[in-house]
């Protein structure tokens, strides 16, 4: 098979092989490298899983069926990289449904092994040109994406005409000109007449010249009259006769410089009303500023506060030669220690007061300190609460400590404030390990994702139970239950929030085990059916061409016998064998259908079904039968022919005990890759809800169990009084097996 004429090859681009036999990994490896491609090679899955951590690859040709690990469950590990990387199954005759479910995912195609070789390589040149039209596409819709969602004015001016290409939303919103009022005009029309003939010179003597131009500002004229600062930065490209410029409004830092001077003459009256005390000291130490909230604190009018030493009149004894000391390491410019400290003051009733300050150098217009400035809050109350609170904490540590079930507690910031001894046994940490550590610290990728949506529903003062997965110190995972809820202060703000936790990792462990469990007991019953519909299907078959041949056989032969026969009493007695053979016949031919209808491998189901209805259900019970196939192809492998046919004989064997039916509906057709046999009748019905259907005979069960084993499914639609309509959905076998081929009747 020769390459498409019109696709664009992609050289160089880096292949993942993944194929399990040495020599035809070597073959692909070989003819890839022919074809310009580079190839790294995996001979398993551990490897294949290992090499897509660690590397980027444009397209993926992969075996399915490898030695270290099974088809379904590989698949199931590398499908996600299906969407991102184009990928060609490169499969065997027996892989064909696990390469059917590799296309679901989003693989590119799939090749038989036993095609040529020219055929993968078409899928593989077509994968890679499919990513790197995956990959323009993204980078195309990116700087689009950046185009549009830019805050800032961005647009292309034509080099010649100075006419605006193409602007970008920004360009309305600043400026409230819609983009087609833009297009096609000179960016002349929209600048300010002071500010035109300097851009106009500024575009000849350098963007004509190639050179790039950054910080011009200049005023455009916005819809409703105003005008608005720009600040740009253009970029010429003189191959394409085209200015690239980016903007950014600096309107409000301009009308800012003008607003600073009125600003500060507004200051000082600002001090008097904020709720903080600011207390300016000279070199000196005395006080040169006091505000309203600094006299009320202090409990004195301004006047009587001004002029005084501040550490002589307003601080403790106790704490004066370490203020003092903070102080004289500001006046030396060593603000950082004492930026924020925090000391108590003396009001002039003799009160002690807890202040938290915030201190800065206050500088004369040549820069020498000329004292220093401070802002400060009155935390007396505050400390007092957290005096109180701790005391109260301490009591909660200890009662908590004294539990064996698991705490763990966070603060606002995900930070660990508290975790007891049996919370930090689980992790394999101490508890000094864990205190102070982010709530993320203890967790993977995936887990983080989930533990901030938890945190944000906590936030929103929610309490829940969930599941989590939390990461040991030796790097297992363990599984727990969390039962948490918000911690909030007064005035509803979140705190933190507290969990209690239960290990369950032996739990969940138990729980893999009995669904493997399970899965296996599934599949041994899936091959004990089969090997029992095979044995049924070989029995029938004996007793079919084997013992009712020879018994028909024999019976001709006696009634030729009894023809010839003289003796009457000779004759009667042959005639009375022939009739016993008969009976035995016809007893061996019922047990042969009943066993496994000998014309089903002849007529296949569509046709042997018709005559099943017909011949056996209408003939001998006297039901009204209608039949319908849609005449689609419904190629059907001979276990999933037989498992189907069992299953439609005994929803008549149902409706024929139990329904009060009198007339049959059997209609089959073809559904896209699956076969659906709808099976209806206008009995009594049942209440499928309450009704014990495998106690009262009707086999559901059975049948919806054999139906899930062959990847198919059962739909019932009843009601008392209402009749039953039961519908039997299976996938088509698309591959046929060799020792099927030439006996595939439908």
């Amino acid at each position: 098979m020769m390459d498409d004429p019109t696709m664009i090859h992609a050289p160089q681009s880096c292949i993942l092989l993944v194929e399990g036999d040495p020599a035809q990994r070597q073959s692909l490896e070989e003819i890839l490298c022919v074809h310009a491609f580079k190839v790294v090679s995996c001979k398993n899955a551990t490897e294949t899983l290992t090499s897509l951590s660690q590397d980027l690859f444009d397209v993926m040709v992969i075996d399915l069926h490898l030695p270290d690990m099974a088809e379904d469950l590989f698949l199931r590990e590398i499908g996600p990289y299906f969407k991102k990387i184009p990928t060609v199954v490169n499969t065997g005759l027996g892989s064909y449904e696990t390469a059917k479910k590799a296309l679901n995912l989003g693989a590119v195609a799939y090749v038989d092994k036993t095609d040529h070789p020219d055929r993968l390589i078409h899928h593989v040149h077509r994968a890679a040109n499919l990513g790197l039209r995956r990959q323009k596409q993204v980078l195309e819709e990116h700087l689009d994406g950046l185009f549009r969602l830019s805050l800032d004015p961005i647009c292309i001016i034509d080099l010649q005409s100075l006419r605006f290409v193409r602007v970008n939303p920004a360009f309305e919103r600043i400026l409230g000109y819609r983009e087609a009022e833009w297009l096609g005009r000179p960016f002349f029309c929209f600048t300010h007449p002071d500010d035109a003939e300097r851009t106009e010179a500024l575009i000849k003597e350098k963007l004509e010249q190639g050179e790039k131009v950054i910080d011009l500002e200049n005023r455009y004229c916005c819809k409703d009259g105003s005008y608005r600062w720009l600040n740009w930065a253009c970029q010429p490209q003189s191959n394409l006769k085209l200015i690239y410029a980016v903007g950014r409004d600096v309107t409000a830092s301009m009308q800012a410089s003008i607003s600073l001077h009125i600003e500060r003459d507004r200051a000082e009256m600002y001090l008097d009303i904020v709720s903080a005390i600011i207390v300016a000291l000279d070199l000196g130490q005395r006080v040169i500023l006091i505000n309203r909230k600094g006299c009320d604190i202090l409990g004195a009018p301004r006047d009587w506060i001004m002029g005084k030493k501040w550490f002589d009149t307003f601080v403790p004894d106790i704490d004066r030669e370490r203020t003092e000391q903070a102080f004289c390491q500001i006046l030396k410019g060593n603000v950082k220690p004492a930026e924020y400290v925090e000391n108590r003051i003396v009001n002039a009733q003799g009160q002690v007061r807890l202040i938290a300050w915030h201190n800065m150098i206050l500088r004369d217009s040549v820069g020498s300190i000329i004292g220093a400035i401070g802002s400060g809050q009155d935390i007396t109350e505050q400390r007092n609460k957290e005096v109180k609170l701790r005391a109260s904490e301490e009591k909660y540590r200890a009662l908590v400590n004294s539990l064996q079930e698991r705490v763990w507690i966070i603060d606002a910031d995900s930070k660990t404030s508290y975790v007891n001894q049996p919370m930090s046994n689980m992790l394999g940490y101490s508890v000094d390990d864990m205190m102070g550590k982010y709530l993320f610290d203890f967790m993977d990728d995936d887990a983080k994702k989930l533990a901030n949506q938890k945190i944000e529903n906590r936030k929103k003062g929610e309490k829940a139970v969930h599941e989590f997965e939390f990461t040991h110190k030796d790097g297992r995972r363990i599984n727990t239950v969390l039962d948490t809820a918000p911690i909030m202060d007064e005035q509803g703000n979140f705190k933190g929030a507290i969990a209690g936790v239960i290990d369950v990792t032996q739990l969940k462990l138990t729980q893999r085990q009995l669904l493997n469990y399970q899965e296996r007991l599934k599949s041994l019953t899936s091959k004990i059916t089969l090997t029992e519909e095979r044995l049924k299907q070989m029995i029938s078959r004996k007793l079919h061409d084997g013992i009712c041949q020879s018994l028909a056989l024999t019976r001709m032969n006696l009634v030729t016998l009894t023809r010839d026969m003289d003796d009457p009493s000779l004759r009667e007695r042959l005639a009375e064998i022939t009739r016993s053979l008969s009976c035995i016949l016809t007893e061996s031919r019922s047990l042969t259908n009943q066993l496994s209808f000998p014309a089903l491998n002849v007529l296949g189901l569509v046709k042997a079904t018709e005559y099943w209805l017909r011949d056996e259900i209408q003939a001998k019970y006297g039901l009204c039968t209608s039949f319908s196939d849609d005449g689609l192809e419904k190629p059907l492998g001979q276990d999933l022919r037989a498992v189907l046919f069992r299953c439609i004989r005994e929803l008549l064997n149902n409706i024929i005990e139990h329904a009060q039916a009198r007339h049959v509906t059997i209609a089959i057709c073809r559904k896209g890759q699956d076969v659906c046999i709808q099976v209806t009748d206008d009995g009594i019905g049942f209440d499928l809800q309450s009704a014990d259907v495998t106690i009262s005979g009707y086999g559901i069960l059975s049948i919806q169990e054999s139906m899930e084993r062959l990847g198919g499914c059962l739909e019932i639609i009843t009601g008392k009084g209402l009749g039953c309509s039961v519908t039997l959905k299976a996938p088509l076998a698309l591959i046929v097996q060799d020792d099927q081929i030439g006996a595939q009747p439908q």
